[in-house]
């Protein structure tokens, strides 16, 4: 019973507010004949909560009864048995008066059997921003229907058993982006090019510490995105670190932050030979890669020489001495 009253803590925080008669007591009071759920809930929303809670349950049709927004808390605190995962849900009105999902957070700790599937209804909840979902229990390929969420703004995957990301995950309207831990992972969806935070500080994305995401490191050209401790073994040299002058004055840099990766392929000639660019590569690569740094890399030292000599030779590019010395300091 204490597990159900989780689940009920972290979901009936939220829905009371939707679904039940407000009061000054802690016991929530069920009106006599309440409205139907669409009148609470737009439509959509409400299918998806019924969906999701069938889903954790693994309850039938006939135990909910059809009245998940009506008697939620009741539902839940009778269930026969312990949810396969817990989740947290955020609401907010629309401009008429309906009920919307702007936040869903899904935990799933241990792997079940059944294994439990995000229900496809998620793509209709066109009100839901941000998306946590955390836990080894969600395994298998992630839905390619979860790209399909029209106004996805933040996005966090954190320690699951995912095999695969859809491709089309990512977009330019992100604001954040959080994939970590996630150690089946083993390719970067190519959308990930279209992220982007050139002049827009408070965006930030990280995608880290996933140790099976392995191949070759997309051209990251419009974003700063950390990118350390994967299991990336080739680099797409298109996506050196590079400075703009933003907007407001300040400069700003896109390419991807590789510390503790695998990449130590032999540096192509083009990248030797170009003083800048090497700077901005060795940059990336931090302070080190798994099995070494690549072999005709120059040594940090020969670097800074030739660093210092090309700030002396051209004045003129402002943004890499300005990049250099806040390094510096």
């Amino acid at each position: 019973m204490k597990k159900l009253n989780l689940i009920a803590g972290i979901l009936f925080p939220v829905l009371a507010a939707f679904a039940i008669t407000a009061c000054s007591s802690d016991e929530p009071v069920i009106e006599d004949e309440p409205a139907k759920g669409p009148d609470m809930f737009y439509p959509a929303d409400s299918t998806f909560l019924y969906e999701i809670l069938k889903e954790a349950t693994g309850l039938e049709d006939g135990f909910l009864d059809g009245r998940l927004l009506i008697n939620f808390a009741d539902t839940v605190n009778n269930m026969p048995h312990k949810p396969r995962f817990y989740m947290k849900v955020k609401g907010v009105k629309d401009e008429n008066g309906q009920w919307r999902i702007w936040g869903l957070e899904l935990y799933c700790y241990e792997y079940t059997y059944p294994i439990p599937v995000i229900p496809e209804s998620i793509k209709n909840l066109d009100y839901l921003t941000d998306l946590f979902i955390n836990g080894e229990g969600w395994t298998g390929y992630m839905p390619d229907y979860i790209a399909e969420i029209k106004n996805l703004k933040n996005l966090n995957i954190r320690c699951t058993s995912f095999y695969t990301l859809p491709d089309d995950l990512f977009t330019e309207d992100m604001l954040t982006v959080s994939i970590i831990g996630n150690n089946n992972i083993v390719s970067l969806p190519s959308s990930v090019t279209r992220l982007t935070n050139k002049w827009e500080g408070d965006r930030a994305f990280i995608i880290a510490g996933n140790e099976s995401l392995s191949g070759k490191v997309p051209p990251i050209t419009k974003a700063a995105i950390g990118m350390w401790a994967n299991a990336f073994t080739s680099f797409d040299y298109n996506g050196v670190r590079k400075r703009h002058l933003g907007p407001d004055g300040k400069v700003y840099v896109t390419g991807a932050w590789l510390e503790g990766c695998h990449i130590n392929e032999l540096v192509p000639d083009s990248i030797l030979s170009d003083t800048v660019a090497l700077c901005d590569f060795r940059s990336q690569l931090g302070g080190y890669q798994e099995g070494g740094l690549p072999a005709n890399l120059p040594s940090d030292e020969e670097i800074e020489k030739m660093r210092k000599e090309y700030i002396r030779n051209h004045p003129e590019d402002s943004l890499f001495a300005a990049i250099m010395h806040a390094q510096e300091r």
